[in-house]
């Protein structure tokens, strides 16, 4: 197989993959409840369960290969800033990966609230007044919607913008550092099927949620699921920035 068809084969993958990841929760939980309440995702179980741990491998993995790609863009740039130079300008792709690598290795620790998941160590004293665990995204800090509108930023408007680049010509330096359209999709999914939860609450629950066996065994946790699909995104866009960066290097364009 040559490898443009190899290239489009790995890109429609790409593409599927977060779609695939959704039917496989649906069909495990409509064809075994039983099997994924006890091995993929239910609330009181779920830190040791499938859904949680690919989402924190995906993300400490992505994190890794972001690092990774960061550490030879700055290395190997032989495009050094200037004394008037600036650094979103002339290393703009490093700076948005190595944002990009530690606010991933942060979503991943935050899964794990930093090893207590696992490690099992108690919460500091002075710390339980904030939070049970020792995180911040059960704190009254709103984390959550802090990250999304960062995933928003990165993964929708700076793309956006770098597909308008012909009328404002943004640094080049930039490219390294842009998702491509199977990143930005599957973390698109990742969002609309969170808004499911949604248009289940507000036009199809028509009993008490306690009453509604399908909404408090699956649609009650695809916050769960959503950050799965993130996680999965972050590590696409981590081994994509591998290839975009030697790329960059080479002088070669960004594919998109």
């Amino acid at each position: 197989m040559d490898q443009g068809k190899s290239g489009k084969l790995m890109r429609t993958a790409a593409y599927l993959a977060p779609l695939v990841l959704i039917f496989v929760l649906i069909g495990l939980y409509a064809a075994a409840p039983q099997f994924y309440l006890a091995y993929v995702l239910e609330s009181k179980r779920r830190e040791y369960q499938a859904v949680e741990i690919v989402t924190f491998a995906c993300a400490i993995a992505g994190s890794l290969f972001m690092f990774i790609a960061a550490r030879r863009l700055w290395r190997q740039d032989i495009r050094p800033v200037g004394k008037k130079g600036r650094l979103l300008r002339d290393r703009g792709g490093f700076v948005v990966i190595a944002v990009m690598a530690m606010a991933t290795f942060f979503f991943a620790g935050e899964e794990i609230s930093w090893g207590q998941t696992y490690l099992g160590w108690g919460t500091p004293e002075a710390y339980k007044s904030i939070s049970g665990e020792t995180n911040l995204h059960n704190t009254p800090l709103n984390v959550k919607s802090i990250g999304d509108w960062f995933l928003v930023a990165v993964f929708f408007v700076l793309p956006g913008l770098w597909a308008m680049r012909g009328r404002w010509c943004p640094p080049a330096s930039w490219s390294p550092g842009i998702a491509e359209g199977p990143v930005v999709f599957a973390m698109a999914v990742a969002f609309v099927w969170r808004l499911y939860k949604n248009i289940y609450r507000q036009w199809i629950l028509d009993v008490a949620q306690e009453q509604d066996v399908y909404y408090m065994q699956f649609i009650e946790q695809i916050n769960e699921h959503k950050e799965m699909l993130a996680a999965v995104s972050l590590l696409m866009y981590g081994l994509y920035r591998l290839s975009a960066v030697r790329r960059y290097l080479a002088g070669q364009p960004q594919k998109d």
